[in-house]
Parts: structure tokens; C-alpha cells; sequence
């Protein structure tokens, strides 16, 4: 009988042992999974998708701007012919956060104009101001507190032409936008793609700011989205 109660409890351990490396084993897969889930930035920080939408505060005159898509799409109207239209993300840039920010242009006419990029949230409230304008000719890139791109892919700051960073985009193509607010680095692509095929080159090194992510649009007939 102390024979038998032996092997039983010896073939419970082993079992039990089984169970409980089965379990690490399920454990440690789980998460290399999820490590392949998510997204890291070449310095290994994990980036975490947070949605942002356009902040409808930030409009000043609407009647030149139709929102939709619970303010994640905005389209100009015939209002906004023959002058400039600024729209700013609600979310303000943290530390703590890599940002990728992803704009669907769905309709571009070329005989308009757009900016899409950055700008510090200190300067912001003198365009908004201007939306109000009927004849506004300002947009967030004459501001040297603000960094753009133009659909030609040419970068712009203070007004001013700084260099190229992808190829022109038009209507259908998906413009994406990365920040990295530790090291204040901001770098485009077009359709998954930076300049000559690269993976988003550096277009700009930015001042140390907290920035939103902004749009202006000149012209009627475009829409965007924040994807």
C-alpha cells in the first residue's frame, strides 16, 4: 500500500509539473503573438493607436466646412472658393506616445491647393481666427512654428520651401504622417512610401513644442480624412 500511495503521488506530480509548463509554455506564446501584434518605432517603443478626429472648437466659420464621420471627415464647400481653410486635430501631442497620423485625401482637385503636417498648439488660435476671414489667404505653414508638406510633396515652413519629401498625391492616395515627440522627428509618406521608394525619410527636425496635427485646404470640391 506505501508502494501504490507513492506512485500515485509521484504520477501526480509529474502530471501536475506537465500542467504547470504547459501553461508557461502557452503563456510565453500568447505574448510573443502579441509582441508581433504591435508596432515598435526604431528605437523599440511600442506605438499605441489612439484615433483623433478634427476638432470641431478649432472651425471658426463653419459654412465654409462640412463635417462627417463623427468629425473624422471634412469637406469644403463652394464658400471656401478662392481662399484658405485650416483644420486641426483634437489630440495634442505626449512624450509618452509615437504618433502616426494617416490622411485619405477622397477628393483633390489640383486647381486648389493643400498642406497637410504639424503646429505647435501655441500659434494655432491666429489661423483659426482666420477661417473666419471670407477672403483668408492664411495658412498654418507661413507660420515658422508650423512644419507641412504640399501635394507635390514639397516641405514648407515659415512660407518658405524647405525640400522634397515624397511624390505628389491625389485623390484616392493615403498620406501618413510620423512624430516622434521624444526626439522631435518628423517624417511622411505617400501610400506606405517616403521619397524614391524609401521608408519615410526625416523631413523635418521641429522645435521641442507640444504640436496637433493640421490640414489647410484652399478651394472647394476636397475632402479628407483622418483615417
Amino acid at each position: 500500500m506505501p508502494q501504490i500511495r507513492r506512485k500515485i503521488k509521484i504520477e501526480g506530480k509529474e502530471k501536475f509539473e506537465s500542467l504547470v509548463k504547459q501553461k508557461l509554455k502557452e503563456k510565453e506564446n500568447k505574448q510573443e503573438q502579441q509582441k508581433v501584434k504591435h508596432k515598435y518605432n526604431e528605437m523599440g517603443i511600442r506605438i499605441i493607436r489612439r484615433y483623433d478626429s478634427w476638432d470641431v472648437s478649432l472651425i471658426g466659420q463653419s459654412q465654409c466646412i462640412l463635417m462627417e464621420g463623427q468629425n473624422t471627415i471634412a469637406r469644403t464647400t463652394m464658400l471656401n472658393q478662392k481662399r484658405w481653410y485650416n483644420l486641426f486635430g483634437t489630440k495634442s501631442t505626449e512624450s509618452q506616445f509615437q504618433y502616426h497620423w494617416r490622411i485619405g485625401i477622397q477628393d483633390y482637385h489640383k486647381q486648389g491647393g493643400m498642406f497637410i503636417g504639424i503646429m505647435d498648439i501655441r500659434y494655432i488660435d491666429g489661423y483659426v481666427q482666420s477661417n473666419s476671414n471670407n477672403i483668408s489667404q492664411n495658412y498654418f505653414v507661413k507660420s515658422k512654428y508650423a512644419y507641412g508638406m504640399d501635394a507635390n510633396g514639397n516641405l514648407q515652413r515659415g512660407g518658405k520651401y524647405i525640400g522634397k519629401a515624397c511624390k505628389p498625391f491625389s485623390k484616392g492616395d493615403i498620406v501618413d504622417i510620423y512624430f516622434d515627440p521624444n526626439i522631435f522627428i518628423l517624417r511622411y509618406g505617400l501610400n506606405g512610401f517616403g521619397l524614391n521608394g524609401e521608408k519615410y525619410g526625416v523631413a523635418y527636425k521641429v522645435r521641442q513644442a507640444i504640436y496637433k496635427c493640421c490640414i489647410a485646404i484652399y478651394g472647394s470640391k476636397h475632402c479628407v480624412e483622418l483615417l
